[in-house]
């Protein structure tokens, strides 16, 4: 008899009904440990429990109303049975003793036991799917996730896609946000005084930015003074709404040109102030892929290279060119580089503060140098740079750090050509060897000219031999002073630009015989100045810094 059995194990405080039902049905299914039986207080609930709810269905507080439910349908079954006492037959149940009556209180009999042994009835029985095999625990602890989510989707059907198991399907709680809350008043109601005064402020800060906007539009589209009036003349004075937009704008570029137009409009001194032996050609030449490569590596880090005769080429081309080295990098960034290539300052530096800033590049704009353009030849790598002036600029290919290259030295004879040969206007000569690369073309140029003037000078032995040379270029061949006289050069077998050549090789050794003896001077004096401007700009400096302190103070001068 299991109830005569679990009465001696019996606390003193009595078991529910709930819990005597769950004990026995444990012990029915085999589920039952060695040992003794204590429904309450054992120390590993896990064996009392099915395996399919002990990890798919989490414990709950069973509620009231299934308690009541469960009360009164075994009140209902222990009336329908006859007295167990009848059906025991003879076996008389024996009477507790007297000791264990008085050390333990009597269980309370209102409502008794069903008697199982002829099985549990059918409304106690709660196994409402078949028995799943028990999880192999060697390999972990398996996953409750799926089962927590099925349950959850069961107590809220209308969020199947929703992970939150944490919540009770009694909870208000919905896909979309509500407007109010579980005690019925409006969200607003819930937000605290210092957040209402933030989002006001928010407001009136976006407000004032929109009127200011608009106030300072107005501004800026008022009417000309005198002087803009002189430089803006398409667009006059008025205040309809196309004026007064068209002034705006007109002001707002200005004001954005700080930003992308040269730091100034002149980027070379006045001619007039120049020496007046200064050639009246001016190269510009690119400093990035034309005369220097830059490269990183991890072993070496940045290095620069020169261009192979780079050095002969500024040095010659500086007999007949003023010479502008034209950088689109930051004058901080690549100062050294200058002093590296220049040691003997025979060459403007300029740098990307000199620039234009379109289209997403620098652009390098010739007509800020204050020179003629018709007189500017460009030598670049980037024809991003050179898009203002296209027809004063020869494009080359980039230069890949081939120790082996021979552009720069290529290109000496036709630049020479082009600044002895009194043309007055190089852009003409450009134009004429358009699209072909200029050293190759050149050259080959030159040898039908050579082959012509061999040929007349071979029958005709006159000067009308040099009437041709000119001829392919579109221009005529005028012989610059102190050059050996036509005569006597045809008759030695040479052409114009053999003597040019001749006289400008002379001219460059004259140059190196001048830099050896003068150049350590140059340098000093260079280094000298530059030393002299740190200092004024250091004493400047400081006096700005201490001048509030009073008169002399921070000069670090005793009086």
């Amino acid at each position: 008899m299991l109830s005569r059995a679990a009465l001696p194990l019996l606390r003193p405080r009595s078991l529910t009904l709930a819990s005597r039902l769950s004990f026995a049905q444990c012990h029915i299914r085999g589920y039952a440990t060695k040992g003794p039986v204590r429904p309450e207080g054992f120390k590993k609930p896990s064996d009392f429990i099915p395996a399919t709810q002990r990890y798919h269905q989490p414990l709950r507080p069973v509620p009231a109303s299934q308690t009541q439910n469960l009360h009164s349908s075994s009140s209902a079954f222990a009336q329908s049975q006859p007295n167990s006492s009848s059906r025991a037959g003879s076996q008389k149940p024996e009477a507790p003793s007297t000791s264990k009556q008085n050390s333990e209180p009597e269980v309370e009999s209102s409502q008794p036991l069903p008697d199982l042994r002829d099985g549990i009835p059918s409304e106690f029985n709660t196994e409402a799917q078949p028995q799943q095999p028990l999880p192999d625990l060697t390999q972990g602890i398996p996953s409750t996730l799926d089962a927590e989510l099925n349950q959850a989707r069961r107590r809220d059907p209308s969020s199947k896609e929703s992970l939150n198991i944490t919540e009770e399907a009694a909870d208000p709680q919905s896909s979309k946000a509500s407007d109010r809350g579980g005690d019925g008043l409006p969200r607003s109601s819930y937000v605290s005084t210092s957040d209402r005064k933030r989002s006001a402020l928010v407001k009136y800060f976006y407000l004032s930015v929109v009127v200011g906007g608009l106030a300072y539009g107005l501004y800026m589209g008022r009417d000309w003074d005198e002087e803009e009036a002189a430089s803006h003349t398409d667009i006059p004075n008025g205040y309809s709404p196309a004026l007064v937009y068209q002034r705006a704008a007109a002001r707002f570029g200005s004001t954005m040109s700080y930003y992308k137009d040269p730091v100034t409009k002149k980027l070379l001194p006045d001619a007039a102030l120049m020496d007046p032996n200064m050639p009246p050609f001016t190269l510009v030449l690119g400093l990035e892929d034309v005369l220097i490569r830059s490269e990183w590596s991890r072993e070496h880090g940045w290095r620069i290279a020169k261009r192979p005769g780079l050095d002969y080429f500024l040095k010659y081309l500086s007999l007949y060119y003023e010479l502008v080295i034209f950088s689109s990098q930051p004058s901080f960034t690549v100062d050294q580089i200058h002093r590296k290539l220049d040691p003997y300052q025979m060459v403007y530096p300029l740098f990307r503060e000199m620039t234009v800033y379109e289209d997403g590049g620098y652009v390098k704009d010739l007509s800020y140098l204050n020179r003629d353009l018709k007189k500017v030849v460009m030598v670049e790598s980037d024809p991003h740079a050179a898009r203002k002036q296209p027809e004063n600029a020869i494009i080359l290919p980039k230069w890949d750090g081939n120790p082996n290259d021979t552009t720069l030295i290529d290109l000496i004879p036709f630049l020479e050509y082009v600044a002895n040969m009194g043309f007055d206007d190089a852009r003409e000569v450009l134009k004429s060897f358009e699209g072909k690369y200029i050293p190759a073309e050149f050259d080959r140029r030159q040898k039908l000219i050579r082959e012509k003037f061999e040929a007349e000078r071979a029958q005709k032995k006159s000067k009308k031999s040099f009437g041709g040379l000119g001829s392919l270029f579109g221009t005529k061949s005028q012989s610059p002073d102190g050059m050996q006289s036509l005569t006597e050069a045809e008759a030695q077998g040479k052409m114009i630009w053999d003597q040019i050549r001749e006289r400008g090789h002379e001219m460059y050794q004259r140059l190196e015989k001048h830099l050896e003896t003068e150049g350590p001077k140059i340098i000093a004096e260079r280094e000298a100045m530059e030393k002299k401007m740190q200092d004024e700009a250091m004493a400047s400096m400081k006096s700005g810094m201490f001048g509030w302190f009073g008169p002399g103070s921070g000069s670090g001068e005793k009086k």
